[in-house]
């Protein structure tokens, strides 16, 4: 007599994460408008950028001209990602490290903000994909040694500044490895990228974009990120967690918690099926089952 098999969830060793409204709560480019009059003008021109209802290279560089941020004002983004940090993101990368998986992170965001708050979060900078600015050392009173005001002086040429500009940077992450990867993000650049990835997790935990829902292999409206180290790591991941109590598994419960109160649905129902029976979850309802 054989046993019945008992369901895997798959491994995803490259781990892709957006930053803005995933890694952290805040828009960092909207965070550059502060008290400035055209705040609620960025902030609509970034939100229908991520909805897709206009593409993200008609907005992208109008928002910082009309902010014009020196390199200052950008540095200082960071700050407030730190701040935003969204729930579970320091834990989550950090769990994922620890067993083994390569973190990337892509974004539409400013480099040199994106990159401080990423090696907050535990990940190198060189993993890190992102939009660079460009600054006049000849503005200010630049003839005095730290006095040059660094003024906007745009941004340097970027497939992130575009809607379909994260296909390049993941396929350049990606070359050459027969590993399985997985994307998280919250966004219409991220959902245009996943045919990429083997595994796109739309983010709602943030910003709650239908787009998004109706078209993400899984879609997590959980205030946490926790649930992806389940997602990411797998039942083997799992195995490795509770035998290392430096790993813990934290991760793995709020993953089955989400899933069972209907915050992390699947658009594959084979796909819910297998989850459920890999980590020993019961679905909230049997909608996920169709």
């Amino acid at each position: 007599m054989t046993s019945t098999p008992i369901s895997r969830w798959p491994a995803f060793h490259h781990v892709i994460f957006d930053c803005d409204a995933t890694l952290a709560t805040v828009e960092g480019i909207d965070e550059l408008a502060g008290d400035h009059p055209d705040r609620q003008a960025v902030a609509e021109m970034t939100d229908a950028a991520m909805r897709g209802d206009v593409p993200l290279d008609e907005v992208y560089e109008k928002r910082l001209e009309m902010l014009r941020p020196d390199r200052r004002a950008v540095s200082e983004i960071h700050r407030r990602y730190r701040r935003s940090a969204t729930p579970g993101a320091i834990e989550t990368v950090r769990v994922l490290k620890a067993l083994g998986h390569h973190i990337s992170v892509v974004s539409g965001g400013l480099a040199a903000p994106v990159r401080e708050f990423a090696a907050f979060l535990g990940i190198e900078p060189h993993d890190v994909h992102a939009v660079e600015t460009r600054h006049d050392d000849l503005s200010g009173q630049w003839w005095r040694p730290g006095q040059s005001s660094g003024a906007f002086a745009g941004i340097a040429q970027s497939p992130l500044a575009t809607t379909s500009g994260k296909i390049d940077v993941i396929d350049s992450i990606l070359s050459g490895s027969d590993k399985r990867s997985i994307l998280i993000g919250d966004g219409v650049s991220d959902l245009v990228a996943a045919p990429r990835v083997d595994l796109f997790v739309g983010f709602g935990g943030v910003s709650h974009r239908d787009v998004v829902e109706r078209n993400a292999h899984v879609y997590l409206r959980s205030p946490s990120l926790l649930p992806i180290v389940a997602l990411a790591a797998g039942t083997v991941g799992r195995e490795l967690a509770a035998a290392d109590p430096s790993i813990g598994t934290v991760g793995f419960a709020a993953a089955i918690h989400a899933f069972e109160v209907g915050d992390l649905t699947f658009n594959d129902p084979p796909s819910a099926r297998r989850f459920a029976e890999a980590f020993g979850a019961n679905p909230p309802t049997t909608e996920q089952y169709r």
